[in-house]
């Protein structure tokens, strides 16, 4: 089926889920079936689709209809996963659960003009929607990993007893492919061939496992969940700030890249324009962890002229849509 199709049939499917829950709840205040014609939000239409496709028998006993309705309503939610699984195809969370290690940083970067003493984790989770190989300027291979997403950090201030959360909405990452290939060889931290994705230095999260054996994905979404509780708090951050109006970018001048290319290492890299819009306690006061903001978007043309920004601007957009239609309740499962 195609896209349109596929939606389709999952707008039909939550409807009858909905009747069926409704008629489920009611069967407790009716002695008769032909009392279902009273339940509350339901049209004669709907009426007449539960006798005619599910109950079928209007003598049929109320325990039993109720058992009907259970086995009907397993069935419409299995469809219902396995739609949301399509629609996510080719959908997966980057998470890099050590930013610093991977790139080599050792700026700890400031916050609103105060020193940070200690950085204890920077962390990155990204809806990957575009995956774009390119050589720079300078002849090094490098990679866009594109979608909305977000650099995450926790760090002491000095003089500062407890630790401090910062966390900034991202566009995608521009890696060094040397560092992408180390990230994604990187020892396991689960040795099993289910989880090949999950490395030391990078969790590739499948949301639709549509490529597992269905007898497999109970155990498979239990290692999904034991991996999140790990980084729970970059995970939040990320829902927190994708349902934001700004991880719709609509203008180049909104993007943001977190960058680890050497031209513009461990920095936010954004258009001029946009860099003077920067407020003044980022701007001047520091990003924890971090270099600071790099102006030089639009100097990128090696990958440009292959990926048009507004090509980019329109596969985040995409991205971000599919994953508060279809993959938002699939992510909360496993936190």
């Amino acid at each position: 089926m195609s896209i349109l199709e596929l939606e389709r049939r999952l707008l039909d499917l939550i409807n009858k889920e909905r009747v069926l829950e409704v008629i489920r709840d009611f069967l407790s205040n009716i002695q008769t079936l032909r009392e279902l014609e009273k339940a509350p939000s339901l049209s004669p239409e709907e009426i007449n689709w539960l006798f005619k496709e599910i109950i079928k028998n209007e003598k049929m006993s109320i325990p039993l209809v109720r058992t009907t309705l259970d086995r009907e309503l397993i069935n419409i939610r299995r469809e219902i996963i396995a739609i949301k699984a399509s629609l996510l195809k080719d959908l997966r969370l980057f998470i890099f659960p050590n930013w610093r290690e991977l790139v080599r940083a050792r700026w700890t970067g400031a916050f609103k003009k105060k020193v940070i003493s200690r950085i204890m984790d920077s962390r990155v989770v990204l809806l990957a929607a575009k995956e774009k190989k390119w050589r720079t300027v300078y002849g090094q291979d490098a990679i866009l990993l594109l979608g909305p997403g977000v650099y995450h950090c926790q760090f002491s201030l000095k003089g500062m007893p407890h630790p401090v959360s910062f966390f900034k909405p991202i566009h995608g990452i521009l890696l060094p492919y040397s560092a992408y290939e180390e990230a994604l060889s990187s020892p396991p931290k689960i040795i099993s061939e289910f989880f090949e994705g999950i490395k030391q230095l990078l969790y590739i999260i499948d949301l639709s496992l549509e490529n597992i054996d269905p007898s497999r994905r109970t155990f498979v979404s239990r290692i999904y969940s034991r991996v999140l509780s790990e980084v729970s708090m970059p995970v939040r951050a990320f829902l927190k700030s994708i349902r934001d109006s700004r991880m719709a970018p609509s203008d180049v001048n909104d993007l943001e890249f977190l960058s680890a290319l050497p031209e513009s290492f461990n920095r936010i890299l954004i258009t001029d324009k946009k860099f003077l819009k920067i407020p003044e306690d980022e701007a001047e006061g520091g990003l924890p962890g971090l270099v600071g903001y790099d102006p030089s978007l639009h100097k990128i043309k090696e990958l440009t002229k292959d990926f048009p920004l507004d090509e980019m601007l329109k596969n985040i957009r995409i991205a971000r849509e599919r994953f508060l239609k279809y993959g938002w309740e699939i992510l909360m499962q496993y936190l």
